[in-house]
């Protein structure tokens, strides 16, 4: 079963037309994406495959929106055998840097970055874990963005079962 993996495509804004089918259009050293351009004007893309498995939810510091970043962020897919860990991708290096805990389950996280920042990775990465022991316990951590260590957490316990599909956001005060 393919579980997916994390890719990065790049998009060629502007193509000159006299641009050949053989030509890679992409210019970003170390990428292995490509981007070619048809006869009839269209656009082949082929993705850079960054990692051999899957990141769900996938996010960055909304800082380097519509800029090249170097790092996204995200919950390792494959949660029968990972238990859903938080990874932080070096997209420049392909270095990856986990966090994790045995019987407990990461659903959505968020990036929020530290004020004043000027790294891109500066800042501090929340996110949520369920519990396998107990489908009622949710806990709150809180990462460092720069080396996914942890900075604190928060249990509780919910009134119901809380699903494996926990979603949620972060809305600044």
């Amino acid at each position: 079963m393919d579980g997916g993996n994390l890719k990065r495509i790049i998009v060629p804004l502007d193509v000159n037309e006299k641009a050949t089918p053989e030509l890679n259009l992409v210019m970003i050293g170390g990428s292995k994406a490509k981007a070619h351009r048809q006869k009839d004007g269209t656009l082949i893309l082929t993705p850079d495959n960054i990692t051999d498995f899957s990141y769900e939810i996938p996010t960055l510091n909304s800082s380097f929106l519509r800029k090249k970043y170097k790092y996204s962020y995200g919950t390792k897919g494959d949660m029968k055998h990972t238990q859903g860990k938080f990874g932080k991708v070096d997209l420049e290096t392909r270095e990856v840097r986990d966090w994790g805990e045995n019987g407990m389950y990461g659903s959505v996280l968020c990036y929020l970055p530290r004020p004043g920042a000027t790294a891109e990775d500066d800042g501090t990465i929340i996110g949520t874990l369920l519990h396998s022991d107990d489908k009622t316990k949710v806990t709150l951590i809180v990462l460092n963005a720069a080396d996914m260590t942890e900075l604190a957490r928060a249990t509780f316990t919910t009134a119901s079962h809380v699903p494996r599909s926990l979603h949620g956001c972060f809305v600044p005060a």
